[in-house]
């Protein structure tokens, strides 16, 4: 049957009763599958239960179609939960062996039936969102010739749970309020604020005046929050429900209209919420829009409670108050910055002059849904009166940048904690600040001036709070890179991902000081900053409750433009000169390592440098064991066994960089070098040039096998070595892998050979060959090692 019903109760004039199913839409079920969807809609339900569907289900044993009627059933599921939020669903029949496991991975769902209903298995299943309402299953016998038990799942006693709610602080904006007070704040003389003789004194005239005028107009009240209320639900939509329930309760006539009115404007709050805040989401902000729609129907989850040890859950005074320590203590063995040990320089340029409509502006387009900090302004009241309190504004913003002081009542910020886990604890929580909305608008002042001063000083790696820089960007580079260098046979790439504990809770303000003045910060601006850093203040708001008052003495305010900035100076210079490939976001860092290729273990292959994102090989004119050396410390080895010429490992492929590397051997990157310049050379690939390098640690004593060969030779020790030109010539020559051991020695100083061909370096190398005159010749490779004349050594 491929229709939903909707079952209505009849009653007959016998008294008797029945059940009247009209088909009210439609579901559309495949040909193959056995399914009826009913809609039931009983006269009183739990209130978190719009309406009750129900679907009859037969799967034969062994059918061919699990998988069509396992997403038949989540489809349309999705579909009736659409148009019909809060929607209670029991899927009831005989499943068999069907796998229901991705039924009951949706949230709320379960498989209530726990005994056999035929001979031992349980066939016979139901899945529903609705059993907290039910009570325990129990089995009938069969009905008629059936050989299944019969199911009675009977529900519960309506017993309705408690509501729970909580309060919090609000203002309600009234417009007959914002005209009185806009009539007041127009003709207002703003002259105290103007000759108060320093920041902190125009600050405090500027709030005793205007507190007090919003307090009267717009005076605080504790709004009741129910754990059910629906995201659109306003105190204008409570007063006129609770109106329409006064009015019912006492039987007036104004009732219905009430009721008319209430119906309209829920259904006016729900478009407007649709429209203006999840609608836009679903392109810019997919999983916010997800989150919103979760919540419309009902899904929406509960914020989750933070574990104290020691506390009662319901202590929210005494839990705020323990996090607000906590977070405290995070910086407690850090110094606090005192102002007067900093250094001045003067004369300092003074900072530009804030203009009033650059205020005027600001206050416009202030986010009206952000919260308020410690004034508890809401961001309406500060936009719809703008151009009344640009002026006084903007006296306290140009006596606070010619003073470098910030005023005490922007110093303090009520912090909520924002758990990292689905159970958090007091260790997983995130501190963001909420500051005054004042505030905000003169650090984005501030915030602009450091960037034109610092902004070019910025690692360039760095992606994280830049404008025109995005995580997108960031992963970009990262995976192009990755990529590129997979293109080259048998790389091996290595990525580190790493991410700082408590970055912005830990900031040393003397040394975010000393950052910012080597990055290139105007004085006069890190004297400002110096102020915004010092004496700082915080609470806790847990669940609409606040802790104490307790100063930090380090730390950034996160939630605000200063905070991040101040961090990318500290982290400015890590990795930033390094050889290794650095990618920064903020406090997150992921570093590339490449390794060498072609060879047979990662001790050996083709050399080959990134630059400008892009790998390329060396030529081997000029390649010796001192350039080989600088690149395997580069590496992470001890020393080079041998500079391989010729391709050894194989041609490379793409660019050539580097030609005529002459290095010294002290150097710490190849490139530093001295070679004819990146991508000038006159070579082809059959010139790269090679490494063999040698272990990171050596014992007293070691042996490296580095070839396949059945006997091995005891290296000497503590003896001179000398090269013999009989058994090595100076010509271009390649050692068999297959007749010949290399091994190294116990490290010594270096010393020059009188045959420039052979050399004795750091570590030297020992050649068997049982037949010397069998040696394969090569000329696009050149031996470049000692080795024990007629095998023994001379004493010292």
């Amino acid at each position: 049957m491929n229709a939903e019903f909707s079952v209505e109760k009849m009653q007959c004039s016998l008294g008797q009763q029945f059940l009247k199913p009209e088909p009210t839409s439609s579901v559309a079920v495949p040909d193959d599958l056995e399914v009826v969807w009913i809609k039931l809609q009983p006269k009183r339900l739990p209130r978190s239960v719009s309406t009750v569907v129900v679907a009859a289900i037969y799967h034969p044993p062994n059918a061919a179609t699990a998988d069509t009627l396992i997403d038949h059933l989540l489809h349309s599921m999705d579909a009736i939960a659409s148009t019909h939020p809060e929607t209670g669903f029991i899927l009831l029949g005989d499943y068999n062996e069907l796998d229901i496991s991705t039924l009951t991975a949706n949230r709320g769902f379960r498989q209530v039936v726990s005994v056999p209903t035929r001979g031992d298995q349980i066939l016979d299943k139901i899945v529903t969102n609705m059993s907290v309402y039910y009570n325990s299953l129990t089995t009938l016998p069969p009905l008629g010739s059936s050989d299944h038990l019969a199911v009675s799942w009977i529900p519960t006693q309506y017993s309705p749970k408690p509501n729970r709610t909580r309060t919090r602080i609000a203002r309600p904006i009234k417009d007959s309020a914002i005209r009185e007070f806009g009539q007041i704040l127009q003709n207002y003389d703003w002259s105290p604020v103007y000759q108060a003789e320093n920041t902190n004194d125009k600050c405090d005239t500027f709030y005793s005046t205007l507190l007090p005028l919003i307090d009267e107009y717009f005076p605080l009240v504790v709004v009741k929050c129910h754990d059910n209320d629906k995201p659109w639900i306003s105190p204008k939509i409570k007063a006129l429900i609770g109106a329409r329930q006064q009015a019912f309760i006492a039987g007036s006539n104004k009732w219905k209209g009430l009721r008319n009115k209430v119906i309209k404007l829920i259904k006016g709050a729900k478009s407007e919420f649709y429209v203006g805040r999840v609608r836009k989401m679903k392109e810019s902000n997919p999983s916010q829009w997800h989150k919103n729609i979760k919540s419309m129907a009902g899904n929406k989850p509960s914020p989750p409670a933070i574990e104290v040890e020691g506390i009662d859950e319901s202590d929210l005074a005494a839990i705020a108050n323990t996090i607000n320590r906590f977070f405290v203590s995070i910086a407690e063995d850090i110094d606090r910055l005192d102002l007067t040990d900093l250094p001045t320089y003067l004369p300092a340029l003074p900072l530009p002059e804030i203009k009033p409509w650059d205020v005027y502006w600001e206050l416009q387009h202030l986010n009206r849904r952000k919260a308020p900090g410690p004034d508890s302004i809401p961001a309406r009241i500060i936009s719809e009166f703008a151009l009344e309190l640009s002026s006084p504004l903007t006296a306290i913003f140009n006596e606070s940048v010619r003073e470098s002081v910030v005023p005490h009542r922007w110093k303090r910020a009520i912090v909520v904690p924002i758990p990292k886990a689905s159970k958090p604890t007091i260790g997983d929580l995130r501190p963001i600040s909420l500051t005054d909305h004042f505030a905000k608008i003169l650090v984005k002042s501030i915030s602009k001036w450091l960037v034109g001063d610092i902004g070019s000083a910025i690692d360039k790696s760095q992606y994280g709070n830049r404008k025109g820089y995005s995580t997108t960007h960031y992963l970009i580079d990262v995976l192009n890179t990755i990529y590129r260098n997979a293109e080259n046979p048998k790389t091996v790439t290595t990525l580190v991902a790493t991410d700082f504990s408590k970055p912005f809770d830990r900031i040393d303000h003397g040394l975010a000081v000393s950052k910012l003045l080597e990055m290139g910060a105007s004085p006069s601006l890190v004297a400002w900053i110096s102020s915004f850093l010092s004496n700082r203040e915080q609470c806790v708001r847990y669940m609409s409750q606040l802790s104490d008052w307790m100063e930090i003495s380090a730390g950034a305010p996160q939630g605000t433009r200063l905070g991040p900035l101040i961090f990318l100076c500290i982290i400015n210079d890590v990795f930033k000169d390094s050889d290794v490939q650095c990618w920064k976001y903020v406090d997150d860092l992921s570093l590339l390592e490449f390794r060498l290729i072609g060879g047979t273990n990662d001790a050996e292959g083709r050399v080959e440098i990134l630059h400008d994102g892009s790998w390329g090989t060396v030529c081997d004119d000029s390649w010796d064991l001192k350039d080989a050396e600088v690149v395997c410390r580069m590496l992470g080895f001890d020393g080079a066994f041998d500079a391989p010429l010729g391709a050894r490992f194989g041609k490379g492929s793409g660019s050539i960089f580097l030609d005529e590397v002459q290095c010294q051997g002290t150097e710490t990157d190849v490139k530093r070098c001295d070679h004819d310049g990146i991508g000038v050379h006159n070579c082809a690939h059959n010139e790269d040039a090679s490494d063999l390098n040698a272990p990171p640690k050596l014992p007293e004593r070691r042996l490296t096998r580095l070839s396949k060969v059945s006997t091995m030779k005891e290296p000497c020790q503590n003896q001179r070595f000398r090269t013999d030109e009989e058994q090595i010539s100076a010509q271009q020559t390649r050692i068999d892998d297959n007749t010949h051991d290399y091994m190294d020695m116990t490290p010594r100083n270096k010393t020059a050979s009188t045959n420039k061909d052979a050399q004795i370096d750091a570590y030297s190398l020992h050649v068997e060959n049982k037949d010397t005159d069998t040696l394969p010749q090569d000329d696009t490779a050149t031996v470049s090692r000692a080795i024990c004349h007629d095998k023994t050594c001379e004493p010292m």
